[in-house]
């Protein structure tokens, strides 16, 4: 299964993280890397990055509950197709934000963790049924 993949991946950078900072440091989305430094990995690498425990548990709960659910409906291949073009398509999104806040604020901004992959999954499901957006507050 695909959740579970992403669960353990989570966690192996995690724990990667304290014995070897650039594990952490090679997976986080950053404007400053990918557009002029064009590395593009971190698209991908991203949402399994987490810089500490909090963010790992909140992201694993928040996400992997629905992900679970759609994988059980979807099925593993079309989940990953859809986790995969969701999570890239959340990240671009991400690198045009934190691109602009550099430019018009002089602030780096950077991307990591699941709760990208929950905020597009919330935004999915609220514009398919605006009366469930209701149910988030």
């Amino acid at each position: 299964m695909f959740s579970r993949f992403i669960f353990w991946t989570s966690i192996a950078i995690y724990a990667a993280s304290f014995m070897f900072y650039q594990a952490l440091y090679y997976t986080i989305n950053s404007p400053l890397f990918i557009v002029p430094g064009m590395q593009i990995w971190r698209l991908v690498t991203a949402p399994f990055a987490n810089i500490d425990i909090f963010m790992l548990l909140f992201g694993l709960l928040s996400y992997l509950m629905r992900g679970y659910q759609i994988e059980k409906e979807k099925g593993t291949a079309k989940f990953i197709i859809y986790f995969m073009f969701l999570s890239i398509l959340s990240q671009i999104f991400m690198v045009i934000i934190g691109f602009l806040f550099i430019k018009a604020f002089g602030i780096p901004a950077m991307s990591f963790g699941l709760w990208t992959m929950t905020m597009a999954e919330m935004t999915i499901d609220s514009l398919r049924d605006p009366e469930m957006s209701k149910n988030f507050c």
